[in-house]
C-alpha cells in the first residue's frame, strides 16, 4: 500500500457552513477514487498490472473557536492511501520465446539506471543489439547473482526451465533471479508494472516460470464500470444535496430581506 498525502483544508470558523464543507470532501475523495478507476480501465490490457482501489477513512475536526467536545466534532471523509491487488492475473500463452509469466508468488528482478534493484511480473522482454535481455523500457534483466544476463551471438537457440534456468546452444548460461517479499503491502509503484521497496528479497521458491506466456492485468472491466458507476451516482447525490442546501440558503436570505 502506498501513501497519499491529503490535506484536509484550512481552518474555518462557526460562521462558516459545515454542510458544505463535509460535501466538498465527498466530492474530493469521489474524484480521487474515479481517477484511480480510470487507471485500472486504461491499464486493463497492460501485462501484469495490478489493480488498485482508494481507501478511505472518517477525519474528525473541531471548528475553531468551538468548545473542544465530542458534540462540536464535524465528520470529513478523508482518503488516505491506495491499495493494491496483488492477485495473478491469466497467465496467456503467446509461443514468443521471450515472454514469460511466473506461476506462483514471485517478481523478476531488474536493474535501474541509479543501480537499485527493480522488481516486476511483467516478463514481456526482449534482446537488444548489445546481446542483453532487457525489458520493453530498457532495463537489463538480472540472473541469481545480480548480473545482467548476456546472451553471444553465436547462440542460436533460446529456452528457460520452470526453475528460470536460461539455457541457449552454447549450454546453461545462468538462471533468472525470482524473488518474493513477506510483505507485498512494502512495494512502492514505479510506473505501470515495476516496483521498488527496502524490504530485504528472499527467493521466490516454490514460483515457476513458464516461457512463451505472459501474465495479463488483473483488472476485471466489467466490476471497474460497476464500480465507477456508483462513485458517479454518489458524486451526483452529493451535488444535488449542495444545490437544495444552497437554494434553501438563498430562499432564506431573500426572506430575510424581505422582512428587513
Amino acid at each position: 500500500m502506498s501513501r497519499i498525502a491529503n490535506d484536509p483544508g484550512p481552518e474555518w470558523n462557526d460562521a462558516m457552513d459545515n454542510t458544505v464543507f463535509i460535501s466538498l470532501s465527498h466530492q474530493m475523495a469521489m474524484r480521487r477514487s474515479m481517477d484511480v478507476i480510470a487507471n485500472n480501465l486504461a491499464n486493463m490490457s497492460t501485462t501484469a498490472f495490478k489493480r488498485e482501489g482508494m481507501m478511505f477513512k472518517e477525519f474528525l475536526m473541531t471548528p475553531k473557536g468551538a468548545p473542544p467536545s465530542a458534540q462540536n466534532k464535524v465528520a470529513f471523509v478523508q482518503d488516505f492511501g491506495v491499495s493494491r491487488d496483488m492477485e495473478a492475473g491469466e497467465i496467456v500463452e503467446t509461443g514468443n520465446t521471450l515472454d514469460f509469466a511466473i506461476n506462483g508468488k514471485g517478481f523478476f528482478t531488474l536493474s535501474a539506471p541509479n543501480g537499485e534493484e527493480r522488481y516486476t511480473r511483467s516478463g514481456h522482454f526482449h534482446i537488444n543489439e548489445e546481446g542483453r535481455l532487457m525489458t520493453t523500457d530498457g532495463l537489463p534483466v538480472l540472473n541469481e547473482v545480480g548480473r545482467e544476463i548476456t546472451l553471444n551471438p553465436q547462440d542460436s537457440s533460446f529456452t528457460v526451465a520452470s526453475d528460470g534456468t536460461i539455457t541457449t546452444s552454447q549450454g546453461a548460461i545462468g538462471r533468472l533471479k525470482l524473488v518474493r517479499f513477506a510483505e507485498d503491502a512494502r512495494l512502492e509503484k514505479i510506473g505501470s508494472t515495476q516496483f521498488i521497496t527496502d524490504a530485504t528479497p528472499r527467493p521466490a521458491t516454490g514460483a515457476k516460470v513458464i516461457q512463451g506466456s505472459y501474465e495479463s492485468s488483473n483488472v476485471q472491466p466489467i466490476l471497474e464500470m460497476t464500480h465507477m458507476i456508483e462513485v458517479l451516482r454518489g458524486y451526483q447525490t452529493t451535488s444535488r444535496i449542495m444545490k437544495d442546501y444552497n437554494d434553501l440558503e438563498r430562499s432564506a436570505i431573500q426572506k430575510l430581506g424581505k422582512v428587513a
